[in-house]
């Protein structure tokens, strides 16, 4: 089962509970239901055949699941109490919890605990946001190197920024005495280093904007979006929403998106993506990264 972040993982729950409810729906009330976009619909239609699920449809190509007789996907009472004894120890996230929690005490269609194996992960990352205001350091147990070479070993760091949509902790390692980029994947378990606390030394920690990108650099993007743009860039950056506001009067652009960022590689990989659901304005410095972009695009594709 592919990581998937807090949010994503409750619109996956969402969606199995609306395929086990009668009637059949169609990708398009599908996505409607979820506030989501077709595409990711369909993507998390797939993940559910790889977990097992019979994800079935009808002549009217609407989808729905069938349940077989004999067989379960509901958690039992202890599975329930362990979910709940993470969700209450939830620092961020408040509102995705308390959904859950509900829906635990009143739903019986949810995924096994095997299917829910990456609660491990929302362990973790519920210790990353509970050590990250109180400036404590954590041990990594286990960390797998890219190159292959080295076996998993444990890195003392202080975490000051988790990147919950790449899902990377950006942290300063104390051996290597520098800041770095660690992804939660590669952990095999984390734990709290309070013993340390006294050792770290202040080092000049750089802004992380909405798309990951870290500089002491600040650079203001104002964006037009279509329906599908806000849909996939509130569904992949869940926060934006706080820097969206609707434009009524612009039905091809009905809302708008600004904020500052530290470096235009990061908002630009996006908006590259969805070229004719957005509108650049007034950041003349933002349409020449863009333009570069595409030019050496349009080369390497001569």
């Amino acid at each position: 089962m592919a990581l998937i972040e807090q949010n994503k993982i409750f619109k996956v729950l969402k969606l199995i509970q609306k395929l086990y409810s009668y009637p059949p729906k169609s990708i398009a009330q599908l996505a409607e239901q979820l506030e989501t976009s077709d595409k990711s619909i369909y993507r998390y239609l797939n993940l559910l055949e790889e977990l097992g699920y019979e994800v079935q449809k009808n002549e009217h190509r609407k989808h729905y699941i069938k349940q077989s007789q004999g067989k379960t996907n509901s958690l039992d009472e202890e599975e329930k109490k362990l979910i709940l004894s993470l969700l209450n120890s939830t620092v961020h996230a408040k509102n995705t919890a308390q959904a859950i929690k509900s829906k635990l005490q009143i739903d019986n269609t949810l995924p096994t605990a095997q299917d829910l194996a990456e609660l491990r992960y929302l362990k973790m990352l519920d210790l990353i946001n509970y050590a990250i205001p109180e400036k404590i350091p954590v041990k990594i147990i286990g960390y797998q190197n890219t190159s292959g070479s080295d076996s998993p070993r444990e890195r003392l760091v202080m975490p000051y920024h988790l990147d919950g949509n790449r899902m990377i902790l950006i942290a300063y390692d104390y051996n290597k005495k520098e800041i770095r980029h660690f992804k939660i994947q590669r952990m095999e378990s984390l734990l709290l280093a309070e013993e340390h606390q006294n050792d770290f030394q202040e080092v000049s920690i750089p802004s992380v904007d909405l798309f990951g990108m870290s500089s002491t650099n600040s650079y203001p993007i104002e964006m037009r979006l279509s329906k599908r743009a806000y849909l996939l860039l509130t569904e992949e950056f869940p926060s934006s929403k706080f820097k969206i506001a609707p434009n009524a009067d612009n039905k091809t652009y009905p809302y708008i998106f600004k904020d500052h960022v530290c470096s235009y590689e990061g908002v630009g990989r996006f908006v590259l993506g969805l070229l004719n659901e957005i509108q650049i304005c007034s950041n003349e410095g933002f349409k020449k990264h863009l333009r570069e972009k595409i030019t050496k695009t349009t080369l390497l594709e001569g």
